[in-house]
């Protein structure tokens, strides 16, 4: 995968540069968010996996023939799978209330050019999270949940992976 796809950390940031793989029956770059996602948080939860892994497994189980990218009930259950302990959260001001109990996470969203996305956070500081693949390369996007909402999220139909601080 192109190098530009990734921080210096290893995180993919940058969608853009992910169009030579395919996920279902499109490249990364159109309909790769889901698998992404997930690959940022297992790496941030420090998982042994690669982005090919990741890749690979969730194509694997894709529905609908790879038609509609990953799903809330496949992403469930790849990172269930995967032995995360996480919790799934509805609702903007319970997914912000939640968070202050979480160490990383996933949101799934409307973005503000309409259309669905899937996110991986982490490393929180105070009350923001570095999120990875939300603002295109950009390498420490570091936001409160808040200001999420706020600057980058169009429609209220949200739901969030959120994983407990507390190691379990």
């Amino acid at each position: 995968m192109d190098n530009q796809a990734f921080s210096k950390d290893g995180y993919i940031i940058d969608q853009r540069f992910t169009t030579e793989y395919m996920y279902g029956r499109f490249d990364f770059s159109y309909n790769g968010c889901g698998w992404i996602a997930a690959f940022n948080l297992l790496k941030a939860l420090d998982h042994p996996v690669t982005s090919l892994q990741v890749n690979q497994e969730m194509n694997a189980i894709l529905p609908r023939n790879g038609m509609l990218g990953t799903t809330q009930r496949m992403l469930i259950k790849y990172l269930t799978d995967k032995c995360v302990p996480f919790s799934l959260v509805k609702g903007k001001s319970k997914i912000i209330k939640s968070s202050s109990a979480c160490r990383a996470g996933i949101i799934r969203y409307i973005d503000c050019d309409k259309t669905p996305h899937l996110v991986a956070f982490a490393g929180k500081r105070q009350d923001s999270f570095r999120f990875f693949n939300s603002m295109e390369g950009v390498e420490t996007d570091y936001i409160t949940l808040d200001d999420f909402y706020e600057t980058r999220v169009f429609a209220p139909q949200t739901y969030a992976l959120l994983v407990d601080d507390v190691i379990r």
